[in-house]
């Protein structure tokens, strides 16, 4: 026995130094192959004299280094910092640069370069209107102009705020916290209490609204101020229910303000049972935790509330109107079987305290600049309600435009398929402008603002009185091109092309700013003045071997007769006469990434593999369109991915007995049903994927807070018909009923706390296929959601991945996956 112990000993100590060693190596490989080291540009901001462009350098796993550069002097980054939060970035009047990070603020005196800088902040803001710098560090409080010159100094201060661009900071004062609002002639103290955390929920100066503690009772309640008349109010909520938060508080008159504010709702301390009705049309309110929502009009003058129909009107939204609030209860017509259900929409009189039934909408609704038109499309037409006359207008167009009221209020544009449509509202008349054929248009120099805490209620404007800047994409070939639009006629600035054309900027009608990139070509700044491009910035200048990177289009047909597109990426080092294996990669329409920006690190068309990592390993990738009809998603994906695969028969240099396929989350699920179906691939790899569509269609989706049934009647599986309208059709389409006719090896995974795809569809698929005796690996990973956020998770997976491809279609052995050929 003795002998055998010392054997064992001997063999696990063996054992653990491979495991540790072959650790090791896949530590150095992970940290070699898959670190990302190419960036794209973001937050582009211009300054206002259009001498200066900073942006931020997005790498995969930070986008905090800011680069500055000199327009008349391209290709020089004059300044560059780590550790910047673009949204903190401002331009002085004089063109001075602020910016700021985690625990460092630094201002550039421009065109001088080096820095002022202030160390060890606590926070740090701009103020546009005062042109003032504000820099707390640890308890003191020091104002700056912007030239950094000190002009005010202030001790004791344990935070400071910014909103409406007034500052505001809390400071001790014997036994009291007190909020102050600071500006260079005046400091005013809003409130004191003994409590440090006073939150500023309202303002409309010289009126305050504050969210605080009652030292009293140690339970929230909000204060209003006026520093013109001294007054202090305490609201009182009319209900029975404590108040948790305040959400908004919106003037909608004179006097008057909508309050929204949630509230913490009495538990059934006897009850264990949650009953589940057969009408409840609101299944998320039982994820909510005892919280409800309650909406108030408070004249604080007059102490007076109105408590509005929260029951039957959840939703109530200013709209900037002294006179009217709109209202409606969103889940009404929910029946979960469709996404774009129609609401009721109502009118809510201040005055009056009348609610007046205004029409139906869709899911989203569109408003102007001064609260007077909501425009909605109902499912069937474009509805345009002037809310004062409670008049409707309908205008016949199609449903997926996105509309832009002009500033004025006098005009409404859309972008469309070959057009731009401008109503007149006055005049009650559409008037169309073409584009070139094929492509779509798109309103770029748009603003859109949500309105108070429902997203689908946003005021989106343009300023008619300047010039409209318009994009225009063909979605077959993804030519696109920028243009400009005024007086109903349209202009483009330069001819269109497939390069993706990014965050443009506009400063006149002759001066604009955007970025192109391609799939071999990294993104390059681009200015255009009076329709003349010139680079300023080429991104990436060390990534030289992108450029070697050659992609095809391929242009086929389904049995259906669908004209389809596929897209083949070249092995970086192809010599014509080799044979290359090959990875297809699906999801749905693939067109759309032929000008991505082929990035090194995690970056990919498909989640799980990068697509640069596997051309430069001497692969083909190929991501051919899917597209669906009445033989169910499964099915016309097999035909359409088949259909694909034939389109390539006459490149020799395409290995078809070495073909994998890979897919994630609806391409997951098309993976898995391919699997079933195809004898044409030697290897897959599915990622998040539904298995069974029966079940999935009976469940629900925690991370919509729904049943599932929409998502298959109306949306991305598009059967358009529940299970029990036609039970095979769901069947056939699902992968675990045909788990035995997989012929080739698969390789699941998914995050163990996915909430839109159950992770254990993935083990079912796992099940049906070791019951069946098929070749597969199931990967589970803890802490992970659809998508992997944690990197080493992220690496492990793409390693696995390649490894998984390596074996299966290069004949290079790994031990984990030999292990399961023993």
């Amino acid at each position: 026995m003795m002998v055998i112990k010392k054997k064992t000993i001997f063999l696990m100590v063996i054992f653990l130094m491979v495991a540790n060693f072959s650790f090791a190596q896949m530590k150095d490989f992970k940290a070699n192959e898959f670190a990302g080291h190419t960036y794209n540009l973001s937050w582009l901001t211009w300054s206002p004299d259009k001498k200066y462009v900073s942006f931020q350098k997005s790498y995969e796993y930070s986008s905090d280094t800011l680069s500055l550069i000199n327009v008349k002097h391209p290709e020089k980054i004059i300044f560059q910092s780590a550790g910047i939060y673009p949204n903190f970035l401002h331009y002085s009047k004089k063109g001075h640069l602020f910016m700021r990070g985690a625990n460092k603020a630094q201002l550039l005196k421009l065109p001088c370069v080096k820095p002022v800088i202030w160390e060890n902040i606590t926070d740090a803001f701009y103020l546009e209107k005062e042109e003032k710098i504000a820099i707390l560090q640890k308890d003191i409080l020091r104002i700056y102009n912007e030239d950094a010159e000190l002009i005010d100094e202030i001790h004791g201060v344990n935070a400071i705020k910014k909103n409406k661009d007034i500052l505001f900071f809390t400071g001790r004062n014997k036994n009291l916290y007190e909020l102050i609002k600071w500006t260079a002639n005046l400091k005013t103290t809003l409130n004191s209490s003994i409590h440090k955390r006073m939150n500023i929920v309202g303002n409309e100066n010289p009126i305050f609204f504050i969210a605080e503690r009652d030292s009293a009772t140690t339970k929230n309640r909000v204060k209003y101020i006026n520093i013109t008349t001294r007054k202090e109010i305490i609201f009182q909520p009319p209900s029975s229910h404590l108040l948790k938060n305040v959400v908004q508080v919106s003037k909608i008159g004179t006097s008057k303000f909508l309050m929204t504010y949630t509230t913490t709702l009495p538990k059934n301390e006897k009850s264990t049972v949650d009953i589940w009705y057969a009408n409840d049309r609101n299944l998320a309110e039982k994820f909510q935790n005892n919280v409800g929502l309650e909406n108030v009009i408070w004249n604080p003058e007059k102490t007076e509330y109105v408590l509005l129909n929260n029951d039957r009107f959840p939703k109530h939204i200013p709209i900037g109107h002294g006179g009217y609030v709109l209202a409606l209860d969103p889940t009404a017509n929910q029946h979960y079987i469709y996404d774009k259900i129609e609401s009721e929409l109502y009118r809510y009189d201040i005055n009056t305290n009348k609610y007046e039934f205004l029409g139906l909408t869709g899911v989203n609704c569109y408003m102007d600049d001064k609260g007077k038109y909501v425009l909605s499309h109902d499912n069937k037409n474009w509805a345009l309600y002037t809310i004062a006359t409670m008049e409707k207008r309908v205008l016949t167009l199609e449903a997926d435009l996105i509309p832009y009221f002009s500033l004025s209020g006098e005009k409404i544009i859309f972008g469309g398929h070959q057009k731009i449509v401008e109503y007149n509202i006055s005049a009650s008349e559409l008037k169309t402008t073409r584009i070139p054929e094929g492509f779509n248009a798109e309103i770029i120099s748009g603003s859109s603002e949500q309105l108070g805490i429902d997203s689908r209620f946003t005021k989106n404007s343009y300023d008619d009185s300047k010039t409209t800047l318009i994009k225009i994409l063909n979605p077959d070939t993804s030519d696109q091109t920028l243009g400009i639009y005024r007086n109903q006629s349209f202009q483009a600035l330069y001819h269109s092309s497939d390069d993706l054309v990014s965050i443009p900027l506009m400063k006149d009608a002759n001066s604009i700013l955007y970025l192109k990139s391609n799939y071999n070509k990294p993104p390059v700044l681009i200015r255009n003045t009076n329709s003349r491009e010139a680079a300023i910035f080429h991104s990436n200048k060390e990534d030289d071997a992108v450029f070697n990177y050659k992609k095809t289009r391929t242009y086929y047909r389904n049995s259906m007769g669908i004209p389809l597109t596929g897209l083949l990426y070249y092995p970086a080092h192809y010599k014509k006469g080799k044979k290359y294996p090959m990875v297809v990669g699906i999801y749905e329409l693939m067109r759309n990434q032929s000008n991505k920006y082929l990035r090194d690190g995690f970056i990919g068309s498909v989640e799980g593999f990068n697509m640069r990592n596997f051309l430069d390993r001497g692969y083909f990738i190929y991501l051919p369109d899917i597209t669906y009809d009445g033989r169910g998603p499964g099915k016309s994906a097999v035909d359409a991915v088949e259909s694909s695969l034939d389109a390539l028969a006459n490149i020799g240099e395409i290995d078809f007995s070495k073909v994998g396929l890979i897919g994630h989350s609806h391409g997951g699920y098309e993976t898995n049903f391919i699997a079933t179906q195809s004898k044409r691939f030697a290897a897959y790899v599915s990622g998040a994927g539904n298995s069974d569509l029966v079940r999935s269609f009976h469940s629900f989706n925690y991370n919509f807070l729904s049943p599932f049934y929409w998502q298959f009647e109306e949306q991305q599986y598009r059967i358009y018909k529940p299970f029990a309208a036609d039970k095979n059709l769901y069947l056939e389409n699902s992968p675990i009923y045909h788990a035995e006719q997989v012929s080739q090896p698969i390789l699941l995974w998914a995050g163990k706390e996915d909430r839109n795809i159950a992770w254990d569809q993935s083990m079912e698929f796992y099940l049906g296929l070791r019951r069946n005796d098929k070749k597969v690996i199931a990967l589970f990973y803890e802490k992970e959601g659809h998508s992997f956020s944690e990197r080493r998770n992220r690496e492990d997976l793409f390693v696995r991945i390649k490894e998984w491809f390596d074996f299966h279609l290069k004949g290079i052995k790994t031990p984990w996956i030999s292990e399961m050929y023993q």
